[in-house]
C-alpha cells in the first residue's frame, strides 16, 4: 500500500507544504487523496485533512473544491461521526462568514472613499 494513500502522511505532507507558505501543493496532495481513495473507516486525521482543505478551498474561492471536499466527508462520516461532519459544516459556516465581513468591510471602505 501506498504510504500517500494514508490519511496520516497526506496530512503531514500537506502540513509541510503549508509551513513552507506552498498552499496550491497543499491543495493538490489533499485533493489527490480524496479522489484517489476507496471510502475508507473515519479517522479524526479525515476531520484534519478537510478542515485544512476547506480552510484554503475558501482562502482561494475554490468552490468547486469545498463542495467536493464537503460531499467526500459527508460520504465518509456520516453513518460513523455525525458529531464530525456537524463540526466540518460548522467551521466552514465560521470561515464563510469570516470572509464575507472582512469582503464586506472593504466594499464598505471602497464607498466611503468615494463618496
Amino acid at each position: 500500500m501506498n504510504q500517500m494513500n494514508t490519511p496520516e502522511m497526506t496530512l503531514s505532507k500537506a502540513l509541510e507544504f503549508i509551513k513552507t507558505q506552498d498552499e496550491e501543493n497543499a491543495i493538490i496532495v489533499i485533493n489527490d487523496f480524496i479522489l484517489n481513495t476507496k471510502k475508507k473507516n473515519w479517522t479524526l486525521s479525515h476531520e484534519q485533512l478537510i478542515v485544512i482543505l476547506l480552510e484554503l478551498a475558501i482562502k482561494k474561492n475554490r468552490l468547486k473544491l469545498l463542495k467536493d471536499g464537503l460531499n467526500y466527508y459527508r460520504m465518509l462520516s456520516q453513518n460513523v461521526n455525525i458529531e464530525s461532519f456537524f463540526y466540518v459544516l460548522t467551521k466552514t459556516k465560521e470561515l464563510v462568514e469570516e470572509k464575507f465581513l472582512k469582503a464586506q468591510k472593504s466594499y464598505q471602505g471602497i464607498v466611503t472613499l468615494i463618496l
